[in-house]
């Protein structure tokens, strides 16, 4: 599951930043169908699993996947599925992990990685499972983007939504 999230969410973040371009400004944005929401820098184009937005600066993508068997998954299984999908990330970016670090989402477990990738400068990306959902919200940019106060703005207004 993680390893086709990556590469498709890959392929089509990089085929939106070559040809788009964002809004300006950003605004909150809920997402019904991802039971979500988030501050985005432009209007999002939806999918039924993903949703993005392309700018000048950078890639902002949002990606789940349900899996029942996950909902009552325990820390040590939760701490594996992240591992896999962290060691799945640096391989198909055939990137060198910058920074790794646990992060939470109310009570759910989630996990934020950087990866320096060449072509796309830092995936950025926090991972979260929800119950039986699994999260991620990525930002593709050169490091000094991806590594803003913008940046973290972005990914500190991700909220699950009902």
């Amino acid at each position: 599951m993680t390893l086709r999230v990556t590469l498709s969410g890959l392929v089509v973040a990089l085929l939106v930043a070559a040809g788009g371009t964002a809004q300006e400004g950003w605004k909150e944005f809920t997402w019904k169908e991802g039971k979500c929401s988030l501050l985005l820098p432009g209007k999002p184009t939806e999918k039924k699993d993903s949703l993005q937005v392309a700018d000048k600066q950078g890639v902002y993508m949002v990606y789940f996947a349900d899996s029942p068997a996950m909902a009552k998954a325990d820390a040590a299984t939760i701490k594996q599925v992240f591992d896999k999908a962290r060691d799945a990330l640096v391989a198909s970016l055939k990137g060198k992990l910058l920074s790794e670090k646990d992060v939470k989402l109310g009570k759910s477990s989630g996990r934020e990685l950087q990866i320096e990738a060449p072509m796309i400068g830092v995936y950025r990306t926090r991972l979260y499972q929800v119950g039986e959902r699994y999260y991620q919200i990525i930002l593709t940019a050169p490091k000094d983007v991806a590594t803003s106060k913008e940046a973290d703005k972005f990914f500190a207004s991700f909220k699950v939504v009902p």
